[in-house]
């Protein structure tokens, strides 16, 4: 059984990490603003975000590597966020650009 303690240490924890950001929440970048994409992932910006979203607006993104020569992405921040990024194209309308 879990002491007053350590239950008040545990949400102490949980309550630093959400109110700092410091969690990435999924995000599909082809579908989303960059408003979006920048409140979701730690560490876009919304100067990154922007081309994130205009990237894959005219293009349909697959893969992580389809956004590692964007202004502002470096391999590290990459590696960070390709967890949390989706490629989902169903919601897309069917004039897009496949092309990416």
């Amino acid at each position: 059984m879990f002491s007053n303690q350590s239950i008040l240490a545990g949400s102490a924890v949980v309550g630093l990490i959400f109110s700092h950001g410091l969690l990435s929440a999924p995000v599909n970048v082809n579908i989303v603003a960059a408003e979006d994409i920048a409140e979701a992932l730690e560490g876009v910006d919304i100067y990154l975000a922007s081309h994130i979203q205009m990237h894959c607006e005219l293009n349909i993104c697959r893969s992580a590597e389809d956004l590692k020569y964007l202004p502002g992405m470096t391999p590290e921040l990459l590696n960070r966020i390709a967890p949390d990024l989706i490629f989902n194209i169903l919601e897309r309308g069917m004039d897009q650009n496949d092309d990416c």
